[in-house]
């Protein structure tokens, strides 16, 4: 049960902690690893909630999404699976492809011809520049304020 779920017991993770487990009549008995004797859970005392178990990184999101729907006075609601299940297939040239398989992503030259800045840059914005030029993927952020588009 424990490859399946992770274990709650008065509010704390313990799923590390337990060598076994069985849910009878609402009660949850428990074995710990350092100690061979039975503990008893009553139904307010712990949670269970299932693992997302995919390899796949997409549908281990889209799994996630459907363990923890928000449950509203109008029923489950989960918008986030609902738009994940639209997406058929991903571009192999997309970000999205990329960040979820990123041993995908292509190893580029390191030579990158030299950088004209007409006006200026700081070494973090030069370095900005130069990882956009050489990468698939790259994201400059920073707090407001901070000219992250003046080199653009």
């Amino acid at each position: 049960m424990t490859k399946e779920y992770f274990i709650f017991l008065k509010g704390e993770d313990k799923s590390a902690q337990i060598q076994h487990c069985t849910l009878e009549n609402e009660n949850l008995k428990v074995i710990f690893k350092n100690n061979p004797q039975t503990y008893i859970y009553q139904k307010q005392n712990f949670r269970l909630l299932k693992r997302a178990t995919s390899n796949n990184f997409f549908n281990y999101l889209k799994e996630l999404c459907s363990i923890l729907e928000i449950q509203t006075s109008e029923g489950a609601l989960n918008v986030l699976l609902k738009e994940y299940e639209k997406i058929q297939t991903i571009a192999q040239e997309s970000a999205l492809y990329i960040y979820c398989n990123p041993e995908s992503l292509m190893q580029t030259s390191t030579h990158t011809p030299p950088l004209i800045f007409p006006f200026g840059a700081n070494n973090s914005q030069y370095q900005a520049v130069q990882n956009a030029i050489s990468q698939q993927i790259s994201i400059i952020e920073g707090p407001p304020g901070r000219a992250k588009h003046k080199p653009f």
